[in-house]
């Protein structure tokens, strides 16, 4: 394919959003185009190509993506370049997002590809600080927003995403242990193990199954599976006419 330049009037006038972490902190920026709310944990790669295998990877399955590379989207995308069928983040946190590329062999634009499956992006984002203050602080859960809604309805629902606690049983602790190390690496594959068994299959479910405050017990199923058990967590309060109200 062509290398593609698109009407660049199209783009100058693009509107704003912002990302606003759990903390209360928020990062000003641009929409790409592709309008509305999105939620997830904050976290950051620092590769300086092969972003489109970053986006479908499924290790970072329901993650908002901060890329500290200067520049997204400036080859364009290849339908064979990816670690999965879709894309996994939640969504995009960019400097710089180039809606024209240079590459012959790309089958389409970034922008193109992202729009099809509504991914939610904020460029024009001071993503250094940003990831600098995600090392200083830790990471949390932010929330993304290109469509105009309020800062105090974004800091409500943010605060109204989830409150979970995770125990994991001794059978869990002691097959990842022994998983996640090598003789030669160490306890480097210990991460991926976390991701491809605790992280990614949890998240899917507490997205699907809309779970918010809950305690969840991991144990390892009869085939070596781990099995999540999801006890809902419930507050009562006490109603000025003395009735008492149980709610999640």
């Amino acid at each position: 394919m062509q290398p593609q330049q698109h009407n660049a009037m199209k783009y100058n006038n693009r509107s704003k959003a912002v990302l606003l972490l759990k903390d209360g902190t928020i990062f000003h920026g641009k929409s790409i185009g592709i309008e509305g709310v999105t939620f997830g944990e904050v976290a950051f790669n620092t590769g300086t190509t092969g972003y489109q295998e970053i986006f479908t990877d499924p290790s970072y399955f329901g993650q908002i993506m901060v890329t500290t590379n200067a520049h997204i989207g400036n080859y364009g995308v290849n339908e064979k370049e990816v670690e999965s069928d879709s894309v996994k983040i939640s969504g995009l946190v960019c400097k710089n997002f180039s809606f024209n590329y240079s590459r012959e062999d790309a089958t389409e634009s970034l922008f193109d590809y992202l729009s099809k499956q509504n991914l939610i992006v904020i460029s024009d984002v001071d993503t250094r600080a940003l990831v600098s203050y995600i090392r200083d602080n830790g990471a949390m859960n932010a929330v993304i927003c290109t469509d105009g809604t309020s800062v105090e309805e974004l800091k409500k629902q943010l605060s109204d995403k989830h409150n979970i606690t995770l125990n994991l049983s001794e059978p869990v602790v002691e097959y990842l242990a022994e998983q996640g190390y090598d003789k030669k690496m160490g306890a480097r594959p210990l991460a991926r193990k976390i991701d491809e068994l605790i992280r990614v299959p949890l998240s899917k479910k507490i997205l699907f199954e809309r779970i918010k405050s809950s305690t969840i017990n991991v144990n390892v199923g009869t085939e070596d599976e781990f099995v999540f058990d999801v006890q809902q967590k419930l507050t009562a309060e006490v109603g000025e006419d003395g009735i008492i109200k149980v709610s999640q």
